[in-house]
Protein backbone atom coordinates (compact mmCIF):
# COMPACT_ATOMS: atom_id res chain seq x y z
CA UNK A 1 0.00 0.00 0.00
CA UNK A 2 2.86 2.42 0.77
CA UNK A 3 4.43 1.72 -2.61
CA UNK A 4 1.17 2.52 -4.39
CA UNK A 5 0.79 5.77 -2.43
CA UNK A 6 4.36 6.75 -3.22
CA UNK A 7 3.83 6.02 -6.91
CA UNK A 8 0.70 8.18 -6.95
CA UNK A 9 2.51 10.99 -5.13
CA UNK A 10 5.41 10.89 -7.59
CA UNK A 11 3.06 10.84 -10.57
CA UNK A 12 1.07 13.76 -9.16
CA UNK A 13 4.24 15.76 -8.58
CA UNK A 14 5.50 15.01 -12.08
CA UNK A 15 2.16 16.03 -13.55
CA UNK A 16 2.23 19.33 -11.66
CA UNK A 17 5.77 19.97 -12.85
CA UNK A 18 4.89 19.21 -16.46
CA UNK A 19 1.99 21.65 -16.46
CA UNK A 20 4.05 24.58 -15.18
CA UNK A 21 4.12 27.12 -18.00
CA UNK A 22 6.89 29.55 -18.90
CA UNK A 23 4.52 32.23 -17.66
CA UNK A 24 4.54 30.80 -14.14
CA UNK A 25 8.26 29.98 -14.21
CA UNK A 26 9.10 33.55 -15.24
CA UNK A 27 6.79 35.12 -12.63
CA UNK A 28 8.24 32.97 -9.86
CA UNK A 29 11.80 33.66 -10.98
CA UNK A 30 11.08 37.38 -10.65
CA UNK A 31 9.47 36.74 -7.24
CA UNK A 32 6.22 38.43 -8.25
CA UNK A 33 2.80 37.44 -6.98
CA UNK A 34 -0.02 36.51 -9.31
CA UNK A 35 -2.02 39.47 -8.05
CA UNK A 36 0.79 41.91 -8.80
CA UNK A 37 1.40 40.58 -12.33
CA UNK A 38 -2.32 40.48 -13.09
CA UNK A 39 -2.80 44.05 -11.87
CA UNK A 40 0.16 45.38 -13.86
CA UNK A 41 -0.95 43.51 -16.99
CA UNK A 42 -4.57 44.61 -16.66
CA UNK A 43 -6.06 41.12 -16.35
CA UNK A 44 -7.77 39.28 -13.51
CA UNK A 45 -6.00 36.96 -11.08
CA UNK A 46 -8.28 34.19 -12.28
CA UNK A 47 -7.26 34.69 -15.91
CA UNK A 48 -3.57 34.64 -15.01
CA UNK A 49 -4.02 31.48 -12.95
CA UNK A 50 -5.77 29.77 -15.85
CA UNK A 51 -2.93 30.58 -18.24
CA UNK A 52 -0.23 29.61 -15.72
CA UNK A 53 -1.79 26.20 -15.17
CA UNK A 54 -2.38 25.53 -18.85
CA UNK A 55 -6.15 25.66 -18.40
CA UNK A 56 -6.58 29.00 -20.10
CA UNK A 57 -7.85 29.19 -23.62
CA UNK A 58 -6.52 31.56 -26.23
CA UNK A 59 -5.12 34.70 -24.61
CA UNK A 60 -5.95 37.90 -26.55
CA UNK A 61 -2.88 39.49 -28.13
CA UNK A 62 -3.05 42.76 -26.11
CA UNK A 63 -3.00 40.72 -22.87
CA UNK A 64 -0.07 38.64 -24.17
CA UNK A 65 1.86 41.83 -24.91
CA UNK A 66 1.07 43.23 -21.46
CA UNK A 67 2.19 40.05 -19.70
CA UNK A 68 5.42 39.95 -21.70
CA UNK A 69 6.10 43.61 -20.85
CA UNK A 70 5.44 43.07 -17.13
CA UNK A 71 7.62 39.95 -17.07
CA UNK A 72 10.36 41.46 -19.23
CA UNK A 73 10.42 38.84 -21.96
CA UNK A 74 9.16 38.11 -25.48
CA UNK A 75 5.55 37.18 -26.16
CA UNK A 76 6.78 34.08 -28.02
CA UNK A 77 8.50 32.84 -24.85
CA UNK A 78 5.18 32.90 -22.98
CA UNK A 79 2.65 31.97 -25.66
CA UNK A 80 2.49 30.02 -28.91
CA UNK A 81 1.17 31.62 -32.12
CA UNK A 82 -2.41 30.70 -31.14
CA UNK A 83 -2.19 32.46 -27.79
CA UNK A 84 -1.89 29.34 -25.67
CA UNK A 85 0.60 29.54 -22.80
CA UNK A 86 3.80 27.55 -23.34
Amino acid sequence: LKAIFLEIAVDSHAMLFLTMTNLKKRRERLKLTQSRVAMLAGITDRTLTAHETGKGRRCPYPARESLARVLGCNVSFLFDANGVAR
